[in-house]
């Protein structure tokens, strides 16, 4: 019923103005002039008369248009040529001219109408044209100025779309750029897992390539998108962890903990946003020091607060004698800061108890 009034009220389409026409502003623009020129008195049967008039007239204007659109739109057809928009000012000024052409069997229908109600009826003056002429031209009005109104706020908000479209695209593109920097740096620091076991543990080092071949397998199902669920983002560090796992033994122990609430398969994460922290937790906390340590990743949400936090129980940020370039958290951040703008946040620290500890923090838009 809603959706109804408002097509009657502001139509769109040619066809909700034709409708909107008929139904709605024809006989209240024709009431209203019956007000303004005759008063109150006989009022009912007057209205019924100046919108049955109106009624008519509107109907010749409306197929005269469209039959000259047809036309217009056949005649390029056999040239060609592409049709062209019908604009609303042109479809305006058709009707205009159109109108006084309409007057004649609006008229004979009014008189038809006021015989039929037991009101005398006589010939039209030249008068009783131009006040025709004069409604037919406030309802076409009021119509080209609605519908100029409202496709000027649709082409507005067209516009709006399209530059959001653009800015998405570009923002997209440079989110795959630096999601697609992860997968080397990844690989490189697996094979030199790798190759500090081929010579001394060859059949762990086929094993490991073996989990670095999952590993990948699951990077490449997610290189189409800057994003994917939680859950794969887990099973990528679960991957990564069991490689580094077959370099370091019993050196190196892990645990996963995920709030029991959460659906890890439908909270969206960007891809490869937790590894670089779990990488650095192994290689910077504990990789040079004799009896390993554990690395945690315990995942919370609050409201729509998705919190990440990877540490380690290792030798302390800072601390570390491995040398890296700091890429890897350093791509995450700018990833982030593009698509969460304020959205998103990461701390760095140092655990009271000894290690480091990383928070990640993003406001996501569903529940868990």
């Amino acid at each position: 019923m809603k959706n109804t009034l408002k097509a009657l009220i502001r139509p769109k389409s040619a066809r909700e103005t034709f409708v909107a026409s008929l139904v709605f502003y024809n006989p209240l623009i024709a009431g209203a002039f019956n007000v303004v020129l005759g008063g109150t008195h006989d009022f009912g049967r007057r209205w019924l008369i100046g919108t049955a008039i109106s009624e008519v007239a509107a109907l010749q204007c409306f197929a005269g248009v469209y039959i000259l659109r047809r036309l217009e739109r056949t005649y390029h057809r056999l040239r060609g040529r592409p049709s062209r928009a019908c604009s609303i000012g042109s479809s305006f000024l058709l009707a205009a001219a159109i109108l006084p052409l309409s007057l004649p069997l609006g008229f004979a229908v009014g008189g038809y109408v006021a015989h039929a109600l037991g009101r005398d009826w006589g010939s039209p003056s030249f008068g009783s044209y131009r006040v025709g002429i004069g409604v037919g031209f406030v309802i076409a009005a009021v119509f080209f100025l609605q519908r100029s109104r409202i496709e000027a706020r649709d082409a507005a908000h067209a516009a709006e779309a399209k530059i959001r479209e653009l800015e998405n695209r570009e923002l997209q593109a440079r989110l795959s750029a630096l999601t697609a920097e992860m997968n080397p740096h990844l690989l490189f620091n697996a094979l030199n897992t790798i190759a500090s076991l081929v010579h001394r543990d060859p059949d762990r080092a086929e094993g490991v390539v073996l989990q670095l071949a999952d590993l990948y397998r699951g990077i490449l199902k997610s290189s189409g998108s800057s994003t994917h669920s939680l859950a794969d983002e887990l099973r990528l560090c679960d991957a990564y962890l069991q490689v580094e796992h077959a370099r370091f033994g019993d050196r190196l122990k892990y645990a996963i903990d995920v709030e029991s609430t959460i659906r890890t398969d439908t909270v969206r994460v960007p891809v490869l946003i937790l590894q670089p922290f779990v990488e650095n937790a192994v290689q910077h906390g504990f990789s040079t020091r004799a009896r390993g340590g554990t690395v945690r990743i315990d995942i919370a949400i609050r409201k729509n607060q998705l919190t990440m936090i990877v540490e380690d129980d290792g030798i302390g940020f800072g601390h570390s004698t491995t040398t890296g370039t700091g890429k890897g958290i350093a791509n995450c951040r700018a990833r982030l800061a593009l698509a969460y703008g304020s959205g998103a946040r990461v701390e760095v620290m140092k655990r009271d108890e000894g290690g480091t500890r990383a928070l990640i923090a993003l406001t996501i838009g569903g529940e868990a």
